[in-house]
């Protein structure tokens, strides 16, 4: 897919604004909920690539995952990380 710059722009910012209507209504639900909501969305963006690629495109969608992980980690919990982490023992 051969987008220009302009458009890169654009469809950032639509995630993003996407991203804003869709935060709030899975904060403060128990993280139970959250992958559950997650599984079925995840499965449904799945199940529109082809099989053949499937494997590999989800590699690299958890792996962009991770790296958002650390981002929110930040966000949520500062430079320290995440509480469980910083536990003695």
């Amino acid at each position: 897919m051969n987008q220009t710059r302009e458009q890169m722009q654009e469809c950032a910012a639509y995630v993003e604004r996407l991203f804003d209507e869709i935060r709030p209504i899975l904060a403060g639900q128990p993280p139970e909920l959250q992958g559950a909501v997650l599984m079925q969305l995840l499965g449904m963006w799945l199940a529109g690539h082809p099989r053949s690629v499937r494997d590999e495109v989800l590699k690299y969608h958890l792996r962009s995952a991770r790296i958002m992980a650390e981002v929110y980690e930040r966000e949520m919990f500062g430079d320290k990380g995440h509480p469980s982490d910083r536990l003695d023992g």
